[in-house]
Order: C-alpha cells, then sequence, then structure tokens
C-alpha cells in the first residue's frame, strides 16, 4: 500500500530534513534477534511473542542503563532472557573489568559466550532489499540524518552496509544512543537531533536555517520513534514493514483499530514506496 488516503501527499516535499530510525526501519534486525534468542524460549513459542519478550526486556534495561554501549545492553537482555532473572550487575569484558558509558569493547575474545556473540552480531544484520536504492531516491530531495539506539563501534558495520553498491554514505548526520547519552524513546534523543540540525544547517546541510517543521521523522517503531515524534509536534513517515512486531505491534494493532487519530502523517509498507512517493511528488504527479 503506498500512503493512507488521508495523508497530505503534497506536503512530502516541503520537508528538508529526514531523520531515521535504523534497525527495523533501514536494517532488519528481527530475523538476526530470532536467531539468536529463540533457543531461549520453549520450541512452541510463537516467534511474534518472542520478539514482543525481547522488546520489552530491552526497552526496560536501556532505560536503566542509558550511559551503557548498545553492545552491553544487548549482553544483558540475552542474560536476562537466558535466566528470566534481574540483571543489575555490570557487564563485564573478558579481562573481568566493568564496562562503561565509554566503552567500545566488543568482546570478540569471548567466541564460546552466546551472550557475547548476540551484541557482535549488530554489524551484520542486514539491510531490507528495497533500503540502499529508495536512500539514494531520497538524498536527491532531502539531507538524511541517522538516529539510532546503537553505539558508534556497532554502527560502523552498519553504515558500511547501507553505503553500498559504491562505499558513498547517503548521510549528512549521524547520531548515536552513545552520543547522546540516552536511549529512545527518551525525549533527550529527538531533542539532541533537532538541536544538531540545527545547529549545523547553515554549514552541513543543503538547507539553510532548518526549522522543526521542515524536519520529518521515519520509522518503522511507534514506541521508539513515531510517538515521541507526534508529542514533539513533528511529522512522520510509519513503514510499516508488515509482520513487524518489536515497537510496532501492540501499540499498531491498537491505533489502527481505534477511532483516534494516528501519531503518523504518512505511512508505507517499505521504503521503496515511499520514496517513489516522493519522486512522484516532486514530478508533480499525485
Amino acid at each position: 500500500m503506498a500512503a493512507d488516503n488521508s495523508s497530505p501527499m503534497h506536503q512530502l516535499t516541503t520537508h528538508r530534513v529526514l531523520v531515521f530510525d535504523v534497525y527495523g526501519t533501514l536494517i532488519d534486525w528481527e530475523s538476526p534477534i530470532y536467531a539468536h534468542i529463540a533457543s531461549l524460549f520453549p520450541a512452541n513459542a510463537p516467534k511474534a511473542d518472542v520478539l514482543k519478550a525481547y522488546g520489552s526486556v530491552e526497552a526496560d534495561i536501556q532505560a536503566r542503563f542509558p550511559a551503557e554501549p548498545y553492545t552491553a545492553i544487548l549482553e544483558r537482555v540475552w542474560k536476562r532472557l537466558a535466566l528470566r532473572g534481574d540483571d543489575d550487575e555490570p557487564v563485564t569484558n573478558a579481562g573481568g573489568t566493568a564496562s562503561t558509558s565509554t566503552s567500545t569493547a566488543t568482546k570478540v575474545d569471548r567466541p564460546d559466550d552466546p551472550a557475547a556473540a548476540f551484541a557482535q552480531s549488530i554489524a551484520n544484520w542486514q539491510p531490507f532489499p528495497d533500503t540502499n536504492n529508495a536512500l539514494r531516491k531520497l538524498k536527491s530531495h532531502f539531507d538524511l540524518v541517522v538516529l539510532s539506539n546503537v553505539d558508534d563501534n556497532s554502527f560502523r558495520g552498519t553504515h558500511t552496509l547501507l553505503s553500498q553498491p559504491d562505499d558513498t554514505s547517503p548521510f549528512t548526520l549521524i547520531l548515536t544512543a552513545q552520543q547522546i547519552g540516552a536511549y529512545k524513546p527518551d525525549s533527550a534523543s529527538l531533542t539532541a537531533a533537532l538541536d544538531r540540525i540545527r545547529t549545523l544547517s547553515n554549514s552541513h546541510f543543503r538547507a539553510k536555517d532548518i526549522q522543526d517543521t521542515q524536519v520529518l521523522v521515519v520509522a518503522n517503531s511507534l514506541f521508539h520513534d513515531i510517538l515521541p515524534a507526534n508529542a514533539r509536534g513533528l511529522r512522520s513517515v510509519w513503514i510499516r514493514r508488515p509482520g513487524s512486531v518489536v515497537g510496532v505491534e501492540a501499540l499498531g494493532k491498537d491505533l489502527l483499530g481505534g477511532t483516534q487519530s494516528p501519531p503518523w502523517t504518512w505511512a508505507f509498507d517499505t521504503m521503496d514506496e515511499f520514496a517513489n512517493a516522493v519522486e512522484a511528488e516532486a514530478r508533480g504527479v499525485v
């Protein structure tokens, strides 16, 4: 499906900056997450239930440990799901020292530790088939900004994947949870992104003096991105990714089945549909 019929299609190209969630929107994260944690659940556990359990635990741990790098968060999630208990002890590296907010250790010397292996897998999570081509289409119309719940070291591998096929980054600005010191949906994340865009607009962005109303949030997760954008008064594009669960399923069903106005402005099933709608609008075909 393209956009909702009620969406003001003529307004897409009035924006100047797209702020992207990455994992779930551009990168298929649910497939590798499920592959790593499915064995921690009963064999007959539905995949959606496994992923919802993951999303709930991850959100709780991120809120409790906002200064820890995402690799440490993933280790905590794996251990919590494995033990179904509380994991308040600092995650330690191979040398026995506690990880800190400045740590970028990837613990590559623990190949037999499944929690560490899970944390190491981030850089190899693959883009959706439509992602890279769509980013290049969108780059011709907007500046693209990353706002991601990840650490800098882990994102380097993802950045390489999203820069294919010519090793050219599509992004003007990359912001991670590690840089900001908070995980979405904490309002500090979006606030920091908007502040950076305003600060850099006259030196790094094609458009000058960018206003918040010219920023469009593009994301799959209602919980992490769309609802915070709506609370801030920003327009948003929900990339539905049919079948997606983490940050989407429970909220999505409630919102789609209710009578209240949805928190997103436009909704598309894929990045490709979104990019094609932008190009059609730019050509005057609406």
